[in-house]
């Protein structure tokens, strides 16, 4: 769902789910990327890329995006833009500067990291109990 995306112009917002309603998309079907980078396009060429902003509200959001599940993945929508020549100065605001800087030091972990083996300890049951959604599960 293309929900988190919205423009902020004079006041009012404009989500992508409203653009794809006018293009007779289900605002409940499968987005992948691409859809996501047509619609910040769109929007973009259309107001300004000033006026965009990728919002990282998916724990609100009823589906998600093909590739597109968590903020971790915005750099993947980022690469998308810089492929079809959006220029740096035109991304998103949310991306920009210190958001840049962040994602180039989770970058440098993770390749740091890249030759460590993941941790294999065991969870025990009674630990996930006490946390909200295994709680819930757990106690039906």
């Amino acid at each position: 769902m293309l929900g988190s995306i919205a423009v902020f112009a004079t006041g009012s917002a404009m989500t992508a789910t409203s653009k794809a309603a006018e293009d007779g998309v289900s605002p409940y079907a499968q987005a992948t990327i691409d859809d996501v980078a047509d619609h910040i396009q769109y929007i973009g060429c259309l107001l300004g890329y000033r006026h965009v902003d990728l919002g990282p509200d998916f724990d609100g959001m009823s589906a998600e995006t093909d590739s597109l599940n968590d903020v971790s993945q915005y750099s993947d929508v980022m690469r998308v833009l810089l492929d079809r020549s959006v220029g740096m100065s035109e991304l998103p605001v949310v991306v920009r500067g210190d958001v840049f800087r962040i994602l180039r030091a989770v970058e440098n972990v993770a390749t740091s990291l890249r030759e460590r083996k993941p941790l294999e300890n065991d969870v025990r049951l009674t630990l996930l109990a006490y946390s909200c959604f295994w709680g819930r599960l757990l106690s039906t």
